[in-house]
């Protein structure tokens, strides 16, 4: 299996993870009883999730594979029974945005499996996420460097995805993932401005950044944690 079919698994299991996190949630507060949510916003609302429930294990035990496991499979359960995968809103966008999604999605995916150039992963990100997968939190850690007492939720996800099939190389996933999903969301925004279906600042907002993403997506923090 090459490494990009292997980038892609992993992005299809974290996206059902955070899709039925989400979906769950909804579920349990009856947010969703009104009207169905969409599937962009069921996913950063399980992302969110997710990060909480990481903060929460952290202080108990290390973001080890049984953390993968045991949040994977929640989150699987969770959308599975909430009927999730078929309930949620899709997009409405047309054939042209579908394919330039597809293809920006690829092209994020590839550059996520770059040399990681950033200089302050070598100096800290692997580290601390090294150590977040072999400790609980270690009180004092800054002592023996100050930024490894900064606070990183982001690098409790990078620890979550540092197992199979990416052991040790979550950080290929992570940022590119998350740009994928985010340019879903922005350029569902931009079809609803251009359609003129919505005049919210939000979706105004979401359609200015996306050429912001495109250029922030040119440089080495795609690839790096």
């Amino acid at each position: 299996m090459t490494a990009l079919s292997l980038t892609l698994l992993l992005w299809c299991v974290i996206t059902l993870t955070c899709v039925g996190l989400g979906s769950g949630l909804l579920r349990i507060t009856g947010l969703d009883s009104s009207e169905k949510t969409g599937a962009l916003d069921r996913f950063w609302l399980g992302f969110a999730l997710l990060i909480a429930a990481l903060q929460i294990w952290h202080f108990f035990l290390p973001v080890n594979w049984l953390a993968t496991i045991t949040l994977a499979a929640g989150g699987g359960a969770a959308g599975l029974a909430s009927n999730a995968f078929s309930a949620a809103r899709r997009p409405r966008v047309s054939l042209w945005c579908i394919i330039f999604l597809i293809s920006f999605s690829l092209w994020l995916a590839l550059r996520g499996m770059d040399v990681a150039g950033n200089f302050d992963s070598g100096l800290y990100h692997f580290s601390a996420i090294r150590w977040f997968n072999e400790y609980p939190i270690v009180r004092g850690l800054a002592n023996l460097h100050e930024r490894l007492g900064f606070n990183q939720s982001f690098f409790l996800f990078v620890a979550w995805a540092n197992h199979f099939p990416w052991f040790n190389e979550g950080y290929h996933v992570a940022n590119s993932l998350l740009c994928a999903v985010l340019s879903a969301s922005l350029v569902n925004s931009a079809v609803k401005i251009a359609r003129r279906r919505s005049k919210a600042m939000s979706d105004v907002f979401n359609t200015l950044l996306l050429p912001v993403l495109v250029w922030r997506s040119l440089g080495v923090d795609i690839s790096s944690p």
